[in-house]
Formats: structure tokens, C-alpha cells, sequence
């Protein structure tokens, strides 16, 4: 008689060969950013250009609004530990701008200007200057709004195809180009006792100029990073497997706002012969008269100064983004097997349902230890939400009682090995069991002998001897 009561550590803690094989499961994720640049600053004042007699002035209030969204891929890998990496989905991200500007503009002259046959000085009196000082002329007050929007392949992170991505603003094609023509004065003048006039003033020409630009740092799940676009981390499994894995990640990054404008001025003088009412030449000033261009001559061309407005640079951080995994998950319905009393050499079968609650379809080995014990299958495979039925059968070969173990090593990365314990007892013909009570006093009679039919009254032990005699006559009779 042999007894089997263990579980083998091998078992529970050997990694099999089918444990090396991967297991994916991939979910869906989309993170989304908000966040506000320059919003709360004072206005910026800039003068361009500066110290010199020109100068143009421009007040500017700038308020800007980033979104951006990111699909892309999480994929939880194991045999062992769950480990999760990243993937961006090609053309998957979008970010987009919408920004909004107030300024107001105007323009300064303060310096002597030369027109070749007189000068008009417009110095302030500081500067040694005659005239009536410089001449401001009052601002021009603008709105400007700007909305674009960019397409990259995501996710924003070191390594990927695109770390970061810029929104610029495209000056060549907006519409949002601001001109601004203004006059400065006239001088009226006489040549040869002919009228003549001379017209001073300018074009001003003011253009926004931003450019946003996102860049990644990291993907956060409960703590655990993945800071390069081809990175992995472990990540915890749940703790009870319902088929389900849910998690929360977040995406952090950075948001850099440039805005300035771009400013470019064109003097220009225009000389003009003076004509009266009728069409004629006006030969004294002071006649009411209609101006007609015949010559204008431009000074210079236009200079464009770039004029930095703000910069403006934030730590950003995504919403809370919950999303969820599909697991295998391994369920039985008895956690043990007990087959009770059977005739040695002859066999009793039970069947152990095992079903897979997940969506990713269960697969595995089964072992079985114990002698006596044997399974109607060494594999399993398990479709999802799907159940398959592994029989069990115990044939004992001799009395006794037998003990075992039905191990089931799968992909299921919270439940990997799950112990099924097995019992029975085989007798024979007889009636034995083979158990002995150890305790001298079991139920059976006082040597524990089970099937003796000895009885335990008090002086039952002695009560026999009085049948001898008779039994020895009728012996002799027959004889």
C-alpha cells in the first residue's frame, strides 16, 4: 500500500516550457490635451525701431489656446510580468491652435527731414529741434484671430517619428496681413510761378508671427514610465482577473508659444502739380484745388523687423485616460476532486469544468501527480468566454487511501498555476481498506480491525468458551 499527500513545488513554482510563449493584449488609447499660453500677461510694448526718428509702436494682447489628441496603441505582454509598451497610431495625432490677438499700433517721426530744397524738422526740443516736435499719429486698434490645425503621427515621445511638433503661423498664405497707410503732412510750394505740392506719409505693414510647438516626455501608468518611444514598463496585474485589465495613463509633455510680429515700414514722398477747378495749372497758392499724382518716389524699401511679443514655455500633462485591457482568465467549477471509496483495479471517472472568463483565448499544460490518477488530456485550450471539460479518472491498484495533484500552468497572467487536489480510497473484495486506526479504540473493536465483527460489550470476550462443548458434539455426531 502506497499513500500519496503532497503538491509538488515543482509545480507551483517551475516556470514551464509553455510559459515562455508571449501573450498580447492590445487596447485602444487616446490621450487629450488643453492648455492656455500667454493668457493673464500684460500687454506687451514694443517700439521698432528703437532710437532712431522713426518709430513704430505696438501694443499687443495675445491669448492662445492648444489642443492636441493622440491615438495610439497599449500593449500588455507576458508570461511573466505584464509588461506594456507604446505605439502611435500613423496620422493619429492632431493639434490645433486657436489664438486670439489685440494690439494697437501707431507711428512716431521725431528727426529732420531733408526733401533736398527744404527740411522739416520734427526734433523734440531736447534734441535741438525748432519744429513743433515729433508727430505721433494716433493708433490703429486691430483684432486678429488665428485657427490652424496640424496632423503627425503619435505618440509625442523621445525616439518616435515625431518628438515634438510645431504649429507655425504661414504669413504667405494667411489672409491676415495688416496694411496700414497714413499720411505725415503736405508742403505747398511755387516753381516758376507754378503750384506744386509736396505729400509725405507711408505704408506700415503688420503681420503676426507664432509658432507652438509640442514636445513629449513621458507616458505615465500608475506611476511606472515609459520615457522613449520604443520603451517598455512593467506594470502591476490586477489583483482579482475577471478577464479585465483597467488602467490609467497620463502623457506629459511640454508647450513652448512663440509670438512676435513682423513690422515693415515704406516712407514715401509724392510730389504733385497743383490744378484747379476748370483742369488748369494753378499759378498762385492758396487756390481750392484737386491733387493729382504725376511723381512718386519711394524711399527705401520695405524693412521687416521681427519684434519678439512673448515666449512663453509649460509643463503640460494630458487628462486622466482610463482604458482597458483583455486578459485570460482561468475558472473552475470545484477546487477539488474527492472520488471516495473504489474497488481496487477498477476505475471511477469525475470531470472538472474549466472556463475562460476573458476575452483572449486561455491556453496551457496539464500535469497530474499521484499514482492512481490519470487526465483525459495533457493541454488546454480554452476559446473565449468558452469552457472545455478535462476528465479525471482513478483507478487505485491496490487498498489504501491515494492522494494527488491536477496542475493547470496557463496564460493567465494573474492565475498562471492553479492546484486541484485530488483524494480516493481503494478496497477489495473483502471489504479492507487498508487504514489502519492508530488510536487502539476506533469503532470496529478494540484492535481497530475494520470488518472483524468483533464485538466490545463488557464480558462479551469470555462468553464464547461455553459454546465449545456443543459445538463439539454435533461434530461428532456427524462423523
Amino acid at each position: 500500500m502506497r499513500r500519496f499527500s503532497f503538491v509538488s513545488l515543482a509545480v507551483l513554482f517551475a516556470v514551464p516550457a509553455m510559459a515562455q510563449e508571449t501573450t498580447e493584449s492590445v487596447a485602444d488609447v487616446s490621450f487629450e490635451v488643453e492648455q492656455t499660453s500667454f493668457r493673464g500677461a500684460d500687454d506687451r510694448v514694443v517700439y521698432i525701431p528703437a532710437n532712431t526718428s522713426f518709430r513704430i509702436k505696438v501694443s499687443v494682447d495675445v491669448d492662445a489656446d492648444v489642443a492636441a489628441n493622440m491615438d495610439g496603441q497599449s500593449t500588455l505582454e507576458w508570461p511573466e510580468a505584464m509588461t506594456q509598451s507604446w505605439e502611435g497610431v500613423a496620422g493619429g495625432g492632431e493639434a490645433e491652435v486657436d489664438l486670439s490677438m489685440s494690439f494697437d499700433v501707431g507711428a512716431e517721426f521725431a528727426g529732420l527731414l531733408d526733401l533736398g530744397f527744404t527740411e522739416l524738422d520734427f526734433r523734440p526740443a531736447s534734441e535741438g529741434g525748432t519744429g513743433s516736435g515729433p508727430i505721433y499719429y494716433g493708433f490703429v486698434q486691430e483684432e486678429w484671430a488665428w485657427f490652424q490645425s496640424v496632423f503627425f503621427d503619435s505618440f509625442l515621445l523621445p525616439g518616435s517619428p515625431n518628438p515634438s511638433v510645431s504649429i507655425p503661423f504661414d504669413r504667405a498664405t494667411d489672409s491676415s496681413l495688416i496694411i496700414w497707410d497714413f499720411d505725415i503732412g503736405s508742403i505747398d510750394f511755387q516753381v516758376l510761378n507754378t503750384g506744386y505740392f509736396v505729400q509725405l506719409g507711408g505704408r506700415l505693414a503688420v503681420t503676426p508671427d507664432s509658432t507652438l510647438t509640442l514636445s513629449g516626455q513621458n507616458i505615465s501608468t500608475r506611476g511606472r514610465q515609459v520615457t522613449e518611444h520604443e520603451g517598455t514598463v512593467v506594470v502591476p496585474a490586477p489583483n482579482v482577473n475577471d478577464g479585465t485589465a483597467t488602467y490609467e495613463s497620463v502623457w506629459t509633455g511640454s508647450l513652448a508659444s512663440n509670438f512676435a510680429v513682423v513690422a515693415g515700414f515704406l516712407p514715401e514722398i509724392t510730389v504733385g502739380t497743383e490744378y484747379d477747378a476748370n483742369g488748369d495749372v494753378v499759378q498762385a497758392t492758396g487756390v481750392s484745388s484737386t491733387a493729382v499724382d504725376f511723381l512718386t518716389t519711394y524711399i527705401g524699401s520695405i524693412a521687416e523687423v521681427p519684434v519678439p511679443i512673448a515666449t512663453d514655455i509649460q509643463q503640460i500633462v494630458s487628462k486622466q485616460t482610463p482604458y482597458t485591457h483583455d486578459l485570460p482568465a482561468i475558472d473552475t467549477d470545484q477546487s477539488s476532486l474527492d472520488f471516495g471509496s473504489i474497488l481496487i483495479d477498477t476505475e471511477s471517472q469525475l470531470n472538472l469544468t474549466v472556463e475562460d472568463l476573458g476575452a483572449i483565448e486561455l491556453w496551457g499544460d496539464i500535469t497530474i501527480e499521484g499514482d492512481g490518477f490519470s487526465i483525459s488530456r495533457p493541454d488546454l485550450e480554452v476559446d473565449p468566454e468558452g469552457e472545455v471539460m478535462v476528465t479525471v479518472t482513478f483507478r487505485p491498484g491496490e487498498t489504501g487511501n491515494f492522494d494527488g495533484t491536477l496542475t493547470m500552468e496557463s496564460n493567465d497572467p494573474v492565475n498562471p498555476v492553479v492546484a486541484i487536489p485530488l483524494s480516493g480510497n481503494g478496497f477489495d473484495e473483502t471489504g479492507d481498506t487498508g487504514v489502519v486506526d492508530d488510536t487502539g479504540d476506533g469503532p470496529d473493536g478494540e484492535a481497530g480491525i475494520r470488518g472483524c465483527g468483533c464485538s466490545s460489550a463488557p464480558g462479551g470476550s469470555l462468553a464464547w468458551l461455553a459454546l465449545i462443548p456443543a459445538f463439539g458434539f454435533v461434530l461428532r455426531r456427524r462423523r
